[in-house]
């Protein structure tokens, strides 16, 4: 069984030394991944499953920061987030490696997370539109 991970993705550098403190006191590894690792599996970024020989950075790396969460227990992710939100440190883009998306890449997590995010900010501003 592997560690706990949070794999961070673009963080600036002053948020990335927050974040690795705070993770550092929940016991979860905080991996910085460079565009370099980009489109490795995920599983492979956070030692699940073999890294593939071979892959470069890809052409157009994603700049927006991400987190991935691997190996975490529902409760070790709640005082993960919990600690986020107390520390006051945002991280709009946030998964968790599962059965399905273990083998992906990041850009293609990337992606995925972004659209569903614009979709969740659309239906938020049709439900409360501004006055």
């Amino acid at each position: 069984m592997s560690r706990p991970t949070l794999l961070c993705f673009n963080l600036p550098a002053d948020k990335l030394s927050r974040v690795r403190f705070l993770c550092m006191r929940l016991t979860i590894q905080a991996v910085e991944v460079h565009p370099e690792d980009f489109l490795q599996p995920l599983g492979a970024l956070c030692g699940l499953c073999p890294r593939l020989p071979g892959l470069t950075a890809p052409q157009e790396p994603f700049t927006g920061e991400m987190a991935v969460m691997a190996d975490m227990s529902r409760q070790q992710a709640d005082r993960l987030l919990s600690s986020l939100k107390q520390a006051k440190i945002s991280l709009p883009l946030k998964a968790v490696v599962t059965p399905t998306n273990v083998r992906w890449d990041a850009v293609t997590l990337h992606r995925e997370l972004s659209r569903e995010h614009e979709a969740f900010r659309s239906h938020q501003a049709a439900e409360h539109p501004q006055a």
